[in-house]
């Protein structure tokens, strides 16, 4: 599914949440985990600095709202 990056949502899981769409990575603090919208027009969630695969390898369920 494509998301508009204007949209409200937010990504919850037991270990975070996330409330807004970031466009680069640059707009956030190196190691801060957060959404983005992708060269492919996916929603996608990265680490500054970081590899967000090893945090997703842990988690059972992620909910994502938007509106």
């Amino acid at each position: 599914m494509m998301v508009k990056k204007k949209r409200d949502l937010k990504i919850i899981s037991a270990e975070f949440e996330l409330n807004e769409i970031m466009k680069t990575y640059c707009d956030v603090p190196k190691g801060d985990l957060f959404a983005y919208i992708g060269s492919s027009g996916y929603l996608e969630i990265g680490i500054n600095g970081g590899n967000a695969s090893l945090i997703f390898s842990k988690i059972s369920k992620i909910t994502l709202k938007y509106y």
